[in-house]
């Protein structure tokens, strides 16, 4: 379970992911990293470092949405090389349309989780899909 990890930091992957992880971060009460990335004039982009020290801790990457999952796999590289303890992911939306999944560095996880909001037929270990119909049904209570 993720809160029963110690040195839990939460991942940003990108400025646009910030005030999302720094609710979390809050709610957990746990320490907070930005990943740094910066966009190249070809239309890729490379990660060049983070706001905090991971080393030796278990990082948590929150997104919104995975397509290619380059921003992913770019962002593991990165808290490994930097001493990372694990890595899991949380992420909203899995739109998966550019590559295969095989493709990602999979095996840079500990685990994936994802919801259930755009429907895939078949996600390898270690991605876990997770429902998010309880959460739609309580929202339309009275």
């Amino acid at each position: 379970s993720i809160r029963s990890l110690n040195n839990l930091v939460v991942i940003s992957p990108d400025a646009g992911s910030v005030p999302r992880v720094q609710a979390l971060s809050a709610l957990l009460k746990v320490e907070l990293a930005i990943l740094k990335k910066r966009r190249l004039p070809n239309g890729d982009y490379e990660m060049r470092g983070l706001s905090s020290e991971v080393q030796g801790k278990h990082c948590l990457i929150v997104d919104d949405i995975i397509d290619s999952g380059k921003t992913l796999r770019s962002a593991a590289r990165l808290l490994l090389e930097k001493g990372a303890q694990s890595i899991k992911a949380c992420i909203t939306h899995g739109v998966f349309s550019a590559e295969p999944l095989e493709g990602w560095g999979l095996e840079f996880f500990d685990e994936i989780y994802i919801t259930d909001s755009i429907r895939s037929l078949s996600l390898p270990y270690p991605v876990q899909v997770l429902s998010i119909v309880d959460l739609i049904i309580s929202s339309l209570k009275p």
